[in-house]
């Protein structure tokens, strides 16, 4: 649809939002009369780059964590959790408007062992929240997240995340632990 094709498109959405059109695209996103179609808007328009930054300046965090635990399916709920945990200010974002646990609660809900463990390994590897979680003495709940997993190879990937993050190293190294 031409919805579809205008949420692509990082720079009409980029202008469109620049402009203080944000609540018209969101007002579209919910236009579409089928349900799958919908939700496949909202979730292109919110994973757009320029959207992520714009609900991180004007503290809308709540937004994406409503449509990750109501809307989104199963399928759609890791990926769209992937892109928003890449965004440079979203992790920032979550843990200063007090989201931080809801997030944590929906990675560790997640069905699919290697999916939660990409989702957890992406919250280690994130510098700013383990460095915000270690200056907090909560990073064991990230290392809880870890130890409790049953899968070994999911164990495993979280684990290599804990060795790639220069923040968990430099702690683990100074302190021989991670907390």
């Amino acid at each position: 649809t031409y919805l579809q094709q205008l949420f692509r498109n990082y720079h009409a959405v980029r202008l469109l939002v620049d402009r203080e059109h944000f609540d018209t695209l969101l007002k579209m996103s919910n236009s579409d009369p089928e349900a799958a179609q919908r939700l496949q808007l909202k979730n292109s328009l919110l994973v757009n780059p320029r959207v992520l930054d714009h609900l991180t300046t004007e503290k809308q965090i709540a937004t994406l964590i409503t449509f990750v635990t109501q809307e989104a399916t199963n399928n759609m709920r890791s990926t769209f959790l992937q892109r928003i945990m890449n965004h440079p200010g979203v992790m920032e974002a979550i843990v200063k408007e007090n989201y931080f646990d809801d997030l944590v609660a929906i990675v560790a809900g997640e069905v699919q062992s290697y999916r939660r463990a990409s989702l957890v390994a992406a919250l280690i590897r994130n510098v700013t929240l383990t460095k915000h979680l270690s200056q907090q003495k909560q990073l064991s709940r990230l290392i809880q997240l870890t130890t409790s997993e049953l899968y070994q190879n999911a164990r495993r990937q979280m684990l290599n995340a804990f060795v790639s993050n220069p923040e968990t190293l430099a702690m683990w190294s100074k302190t021989g632990k991670l907390d």
